[in-house]
């Protein structure tokens, strides 16, 4: 045992309430930087979650360009996961009750969409081919129509057109059987194997309800959008301004771009407001609880100490160059 550990135990023990004090503190300090960081760690790893469930886990969006365009996106070499959705047609629903949605809309899924898109079967499961398909469970509660799992549905399959001939898509609200016509291309039968609870999209607006089935290759490219989680999420803004979407033809929406802010701000791939004020609210809690543990007697005490030092020693000084003086004379 070396000089220090027996100047530091002597101490300890000559002051026994201090010591006591002091170890409290510092456990008491610690607990509570623990408490603050693992809270705020919690809050956003919260507010990730329930934007994962919501939106999903995909970091950019590009709709409403050709099926060509979504292959050579998600190719891209920045691009880690991809979920497609591929346009596959409309279908009539006579029986609906919500007039501004008289369609199915009918999308082909390929690529990562159990891990990126927020599917939560009420019951049944995803397709696995072109000829299953999912429903949402909003079609009976809004629409009042009403599919089992296990139903075979043959439905007239085809386009949303106007007079001009353009097609209507999903980004393109109901306008009227005046204004817009349902060109038929024939039926096809679906086989039902899953409800689905959650809506991926806000369907309000929506001319039709979103049922799903796998994509098909040897189909009609009425275009279609891709979910892109890119390798490095904070790169997002940067990959989708480097894309150049082309506009189909024959369509009427123009081709988005978007991200999911919400999941790149709570996941640290984006700067945001809410993650600022977090952040913000750990500094000053840790600043406080810093300030709290500070012994400002002892503190002031050792200034006391250390400012009397200075004054002998200027005295001392003093008083030696006096007396070097007298002896010089």
């Amino acid at each position: 045992m070396n000089v220090f550990h027996k100047f530091a135990i002597k101490s300890l023990k000559l002051n026994r309430t201090r010591t006591i004090v002091t170890i409290i503190g510092i456990i008491l300090s610690t607990a509570m930087l623990t408490a603050v960081t693992t809270t705020v760690s919690s809050v956003q790893q919260f507010l990730l979650e329930v934007t994962e469930k919501q939106n999903g886990c995909w970091h950019g969006i590009v709709s409403n360009i050709s099926m060509k365009q979504i292959e050579e996106i998600s190719k891209n070499k920045e691009v880690e996961k991809q979920v497609s959705i591929q346009n596959i047609g409309y279908a009539k629903l006579p029986q609906s009750k919500n007039e501004t949605s008289p369609y199915l809309y009918i999308g082909g899924l390929n690529g990562d969409y159990e891990s990126l898109l927020p599917f939560y079967m009420k019951e049944g499961r995803m397709p696995k081919n072109e000829n299953e398909i999912i429903l949402p469970a909003s079609l009976e509660t809004n629409a009042g129509v009403s599919y089992q799992v296990g139903d075979i549905i043959s439905l007239p399959k085809g386009l949303r057109v106007l007079k001009n001939k353009n097609q209507l898509w999903e980004d393109d609200s109901y306008i009227s059987e005046d204004d817009e016509t349902f060109v038929e291309s024939g039926k096809t039968a679906y086989h039902v194997v899953g409800i689905y609870l959650n809506p991926l999209y806000d369907q309000s607006m929506s001319a039709g309800y979103y049922v799903f089935t796998k994509s098909a290759k040897d189909a009609p490219d009425y275009g279609g959008s891709v979910y892109v989680s890119l390798k490095d999420g904070r790169k997002t803004a940067d990959f989708l301004k480097q894309i150049k979407p082309q506009k189909m033809r024959g369509t009427v929406a123009d081709p988005l771009k978007d991200t999911n802010r919400m999941y790149l701000i709570y996941s640290g791939n984006a700067s945001g407001s809410v993650f600022r004020v977090l952040s913000g609210l750990m500094g000053i809690l840790i600043a406080i609880i810093m300030f709290g543990s500070i012994d400002w007697k002892l503190f002031f005490d050792f200034s006391q100490r250390e400012k009397a030092s200075v004054w002998t020693f200027v005295l001392y000084r003093g008083d030696e160059k006096a007396a070097s003086t007298q002896c010089i004379i």
